[in-house]
């Protein structure tokens, strides 16, 4: 048997928002590329103008920004959850 310490809640509470953020962030990236390459491809398939291809990435990097924030938010509310005991 082994007689080794729990970690503390506040130990745990550090690791949860740093899983959190680079969690999301690793998503939030990972689909930024795979839309911005989608948007590159069909702009120079369909001839498109650059001005049209890079305000398309830029809509795609609000878009991971604001889905960063989801995924953050949503993480931290399952760790208070966790917390406060309503999950096991």
């Amino acid at each position: 048997m082994t007689t080794e310490t729990a970690a503390s809640p506040a130990r745990l509470t550090v690791y949860a928002i740093i899983a959190a953020v680079t969690g999301s962030l690793f998503i939030s990236v990972t689909g930024f590329l795979t839309v911005a390459a989608v948007i590159w491809a069909l702009g120079m398939t369909l001839h498109l103008p650059m001005l049209a291809i890079e305000i398309g990435e830029v809509l795609a990097g609000m878009g991971a920004l604001v889905l960063t924030v989801i995924l953050i938010k949503g993480a931290l509310a399952l760790e208070r959850q966790r917390q406060s005991g309503e999950l096991v």
